[in-house]
């Protein structure tokens, strides 16, 4: 770590990665390099917000890379301090996405040609490739609700569960999106200062495009997100106002139709018991009429039914 004041101040391109460090080596290496002491302390955070600070002779990021892992958002912190032609990274030993940041510096001579912005365009992209995964797997999972919102076998309750989980989730994520697309903002307008290659700018179009497309799919799903959460909520008021009108109707004497309707069922009539004599009755035109006539046993309810006429 002693060499690292000529490395970085010297013309050749310098990769320095720090896994793991402890808060001694940290303050070190701030006390080496003369790094300002706010960012020392942050360089460790796990909670640190996403966001980039420009001094005079470097610049400071914090970004997190993002994995889904069932009912979680995970998220890695990576700090970089960027100097003109040094680029000094800080992470967790766990985090395999340095990995894939260093297998596309090997794939790719352009981005080491380009020097830091290079490198850094790299690291950029596979924090935004991390997130929009999360993305894609939260998508399907709002589809998922979707279709159990209106099926005919619909669990309210896991559908509330599973909508709270999905909205946690997105609420996570919401605070890392955000602040990398403008991360990547500023990086982009400094490069127009600096006057970088076409080519190195339509690089950082690509992944500037990305973060955007991420920002406006995590603000999409909030929506669809909210709006299904209120229909399980009127769901579920209209399933226990179901069951209260079935309580004031009575249990044994109740069930439901498939389309969730409460259907009662009626008492059967008493037994009707014939009173053994007919009614004769004369019509208008001089005929009369046999009728038999039952009788109820508990209520005064007499019911006719017509027998056949006999001709006078």
């Amino acid at each position: 770590m002693a060499e690292l004041p000529e490395m970085v101040t010297g013309d050749d391109l310098v990769w320095y990665d720090l896994s793991s460090p402890s808060a001694a080596d940290v303050a070190e290496l701030g006390q080496i390099l003369d790094l300002d002491c706010h960012t020392v302390e942050d360089a460790l955070s796990e909670r640190e917000r996403p966001r980039i600070v420009h001094f005079g002779e470097y610049s400071f990021l914090t970004a997190y890379c993002t994995h889904h892992n069932r009912h979680r958002i995970q998220v890695k912190r990576i700090s970089v301090y960027i100097f003109p032609s040094a680029l000094i990274t800080i992470h967790p030993a766990d985090t395999k996405d340095m990995e894939e940041v260093v297998g596309r510096w090997r794939q790719d001579y352009h981005l080491a040609a380009w020097g830091v912005r290079g490198l850094l365009y790299a690291l950029m992209d596979v924090m935004v490739d991390t997130q929009f995964e999360v993305l894609e797997t939260i998508d399907a999972a709002t589809d998922d609700l979707s279709k159990q919102l209106f099926s005919d076998k619909m669990d309210v309750k896991h559908l509330q569960r599973a909508t709270f989980i999905v909205r946690g989730q997105l609420v996570h994520l919401h605070r890392i999106v955000p602040q990398t697309r403008d991360i990547v903002a500023s990086i982009m307008r400094q490069g127009m200062a600096d006057d970088w290659p076409t080519d190195l700018h339509i690089y950082w179009e690509d992944v500037n495009n990305h973060i955007l497309r991420a920002s406006e799919w995590a603000d999409s799903l909030r929506e669809m997100v909210s709006s299904l959460r209120g229909l399980a909520g009127d769901q579920r008021l209209t399933h226990e106002r179901d069951h209260e009108e079935i309580g004031r109707l009575g249990g044994h004497h109740r069930r439901a139709d498939p389309d969730h309707r409460v259907v009662r069922h009626e008492r059967a009539l008493p037994r009707l018991r014939e009173t053994g004599r007919p009614d004769l009755r004369r019509r208008p035109d001089h005929r009369l009429v046999s009728h038999l006539v039952f009788h109820l046993p508990q209520a005064q309810l007499a019911l006719t039914s017509p027998a056949q006429p006999s001709m006078r």
